[in-house]
This record gives structure tokens, C-alpha cells and sequence, in this order.
């Protein structure tokens, strides 16, 4: 698994590959959360070279807490017509710890992150 992360995480801008793949100071749920994340959710919600447009919002703990965790359980588990559902994808477990690692993601990070993709790029 450690393998694919890495694999992935070499598709990614340096910062946001750095701050991603860093499990220091995150708890053992928060880095299975990481996990499950990168695995299942990183390709929409965090976009790919070399625009790395997203198809979905980018997670950060500010928009969990403003949506509520009921709120974005559901929408992992139900999934819209823009989002496929993961109810069959995922244990309630692998979802909640995706949920604990998102509420630790700060909107901070991600806006350094995707001002320094933006200018690498150039």
C-alpha cells in the first residue's frame, strides 16, 4: 500500500505531496483516513497534472465542520450525480476515519499547496 502512495504521491506538486504523505503528528486513525483518501478520493477532490483541476471540492476541515459530519458521511455513502457513492466501496470505518483525517487537513495548508501548484507551473 505504502508503495501506491508513493506512486501517487509522485504525480503530485512537491508541497502538496510533502504535506500529504506526512503522517507526523496524525493520529493511527487519521493516517488510515490518509490512506483511504488518497486511494479512493485524491483524484477528484485533489487533481492531477500539471493543472491539477479538481472535480470536486477541495477537503479541508473548515468545509467539514461548515457541511457537518452526518452531511459528508452521506454524501461518501450516497454519493450525487457528480460523486459516485462508496456504500459498497467502503466499511463505516474506512469512511469515519476519512472524516477524522479531513477534520485534521487545515484550509491553510491547502491554499499554500495550490498557490505554489499554480506557480510551478508557470
Amino acid at each position: 500500500m505504502a508503495r501506491f502512495a508513493f506512486l501517487f504521491a509522485a504525480l503530485l506538486p512537491v508541497p502538496m505531496a510533502a504535506q500529504l504523505l506526512s503522517a507526523k503528528g496524525l493520529s493511527e486513525t487519521e493516517r488510515a483516513g490518509m490512506r483511504v483518501f488518497l486511494q479512493r478520493c485524491s483524484i477528484c477532490h485533489l487533481g492531477v497534472p500539471p493543472q491539477h483541476q479538481t472535480l470536486g471540492p477541495v477537503l479541508h476541515k473548515d468545509l467539514i465542520a461548515s457541511l457537518g459530519g452526518t452531511a459528508v458521511r452521506k454524501k461518501i455513502l450516497e454519493g450525487s450525480a457528480r460523486m459516485p457513492g462508496f456504500q459498497y466501496g467502503l466499511k463505516q470505518e474506512e469512511v469515519d476515519n476519512v472524516i477524522t483525517y479531513l477534520k485534521s487537513v487545515s484550509k491553510d495548508a491547502v491554499a499554500v499547496n495550490r498557490s505554489a501548484d499554480a506557480k510551478s507551473g508557470e
